[in-house]
């Protein structure tokens, strides 16, 4: 059914309102016209009109007066011309897409102001493109798009993207994108200096909101940090992915965990299935320090399963595994991105409740007498 918004935005469309501003002035003549000549009341006036423009002619009344009649002629043409003239730019309306994009933003319109726990995207030129990408492909994150450029902003709503057509350096476009409720916020225009006042503004809407920013310049980076942004990214010397690690910082947790190689897909089910997403995972090899870090990126239990698979089709793989196991007591860590708060404690809570959970944000030091302890004990 059509919402009552897709329907405004289908009216407010520039050729449907000339079309219908046209029948409206049609009508309210003709019922002005037959109300004088005829002596009809304004209603009965506004029916034969009506009947008139349509064709549907029920024959109940008929003009008495010659002018009365001349001026039925009339409505009939207009009304038969006008009827062509709306259905035409109905139909280019159709085919140049328009109708659907405004039911589109009306869906997206209603994400907007459904999203909390979003990350808000300032530009969505080149970089800000590819950082939305990101984020909602591979992190699974809501992303609201803001872009004063009408092009700019019809390419988000065209990919599937929450957008507002609006300038994010006023208070309002920045209310509008939910920001009070939003996890983070990624400033990408391509002026340094519209990226400090929208960083400045956005701190003063939500101070604790995370802002990465990116900068053009070493003055533009020099002028964010003072502005308050917590992360300034030198564009060229920077991809995408590391723009969108920057802004989920402080959503990310080193969970230190403790079970055996036949325990991987419980343990990855706990993880995911909470809506965490495992980006590393961290070995270690006392006495060494230093662990051995291995960047991933596993945000389906299909992936989990697919490596499950290999180590039971390959035994020298799965016996290498479980060595590095063996070195730690089987304790290592991942590195997961939580999307709120619920799911931090959810999967902690679940992890806890099955005895793998070691601890969270644990230094090296503290997780090497973690394994020292075990060992002893062992």
């Amino acid at each position: 059914m059509l919402h009552p918004r897709a329907l405004l935005g289908i009216l407010t469309l520039p050729v449907v309102r000339r079309s219908l501003l046209l029948l409206v002035a049609i009508l309210l003549a003709g019922t002005l016209a037959f109300h004088l000549l005829e002596g009809w009341p304004l209603l009965t006036s506004l029916y034969f009109t009506a009947a008139t423009i349509t064709t549907v002619g029920y024959g109940d009344l008929t003009p008495t007066t010659t002018t009365g009649r001349a001026l039925s002629v009339l409505l009939m043409f207009s009304g038969i011309g006008l009827a062509s003239y709306t259905l035409a730019d109905l139909a280019r309306l159709t085919l140049r897409g328009e109708l659907s994009m405004a039911l589109r933003e009306d869906t997206l319109r209603r994400r907007v102001q459904r999203a909390e726990d979003h990350l808000i995207v300032c530009g969505y030129g080149r970089t800000g493109r590819r950082v939305a990408r990101l984020a909602t492909e591979q992190y699974r994150f809501e992303v609201v798009v803001i872009d004063r450029d009408e092009r700019a902003y019809e390419a988000a709503v065209g990919h599937g993207l929450p957008a507002i057509h609006g300038d994010a350096t006023r208070e309002e476009t920045l209310r509008e994108a939910n920001i009070d409720r939003a996890r983070a916020l990624i400033v990408a225009t391509g002026d340094d200096r519209t990226n400090v006042f929208v960083t400045l503004l956005a701190k003063n809407l939500n101070p604790d909101l995370h802002v990465t920013a990116t900068a053009h310049s070493r003055e533009g980076a020099r002028l964010l940090k003072r502005a308050g942004a917590d992360e300034v990214v030198f564009i060229h010397d920077c991809a995408s992915k590391h723009i969108v690690r920057a802004a989920l910082a402080p959503l990310q947790l080193r969970i230190t965990v403790r079970h055996t190689v036949d325990e991987i897909r419980d343990v990855m089910s706990i993880i995911i299935g909470h809506g965490g997403v495992v980006q590393g995972v961290e070995y270690y090899t006392p006495p060494l320090r230093t662990p051995i870090r291995r960047d991933v990126l596993i945000t389906d239990m299909r992936e989990v399963l697919r490596f499950v698979e290999r180590l039971e089709r390959d035994p020298d793989l799965r016996r290498a595994l479980e060595r590095v196991y063996e070195l730690s007591e089987n304790v290592h860590s991942y590195y997961v991105i939580v999307h709120n708060e619920e799911e931090r404690k959810r999967i902690l809570r679940e992890l806890d409740r099955r005895d793998y959970l070691v601890g969270v944000d644990l230094t090296i030091d503290e997780i090497l007498r973690e394994i020292e302890r075990l060992r002893e004990e062992g």
